[in-house]
């Protein structure tokens, strides 16, 4: 179910902000858009780095101080030749394993969740913080919305170094939900 509310808002936010069809939204594969987010914004943000150039692979949030959750296929290249690096404060932390979904599907993205077991345990602070998850929240329409991440800058451009944020504003969720009804129920 926290799958489901996290992937509805994304498409909802997406969607909202863009007014694209299914097959555009398909086509883009990821959330364009935003500016470079102020330190401590997102403090349960991490991105997902290769150690050897310390470039920027996938994003993950914090979960507790040894768990980051992320996409399944973001753990496809993820091993212990790979670290998390806590932008807010800049530390790097290796990673210790990494779990798929069971049913994860490859070709189809089916149960595209994972985990990330760190080497160590986190330090909470102002800028690390777990993320605060809501079970039962679905925003009304038209309500702000603010997503963080490393999304393209702009269609077909490149990801940003730097994390990203974009305020947005929420659409209803039936309309949402329509639109992507065969995807939610062929992968839930």
């Amino acid at each position: 179910m926290k799958t489901l509310i996290v992937l509805s808002i994304l498409f909802t936010v997406t969607w909202a902000k863009y007014r694209f069809t299914r097959e555009q939204l398909e086509r883009i594969g990821r959330i364009v858009g935003g500016e470079d987010a102020p330190d401590g914004v997102a403090p349960y943000q991490v991105s997902i780095q290769l150690k050897f150039n310390k470039q920027h692979s996938c994003g993950g949030a914090i979960i507790s101080d040894r768990w980051i959750l992320t996409a399944a296929h973001c753990l496809d290249f993820t091993s212990s030749d790979n670290l998390t690096n806590l932008k807010g404060n800049g530390s790097y932390v290796d990673i210790e394993k990494t779990i798929w979904h069971e049913f994860w599907n490859k070709p189809q993205f089916a149960n595209d969740i994972g985990l990330i077991k760190l080497s160590e345990a986190l330090t909470f602070n102002e800028n690390v913080q777990p993320i605060e998850f809501s079970y039962e929240y679905v925003p009304n329409n038209a309500q702000p919305i603010v997503l963080t991440g490393w999304g393209r800058i702009s269609a077909g451009g490149p990801i940003p170094d730097q994390l990203q944020i974009l305020n947005l504003v929420s659409y209803d969720y039936e309309p949402c939900l329509e639109l992507f009804a065969e995807r939610v129920a062929q992968f839930v």
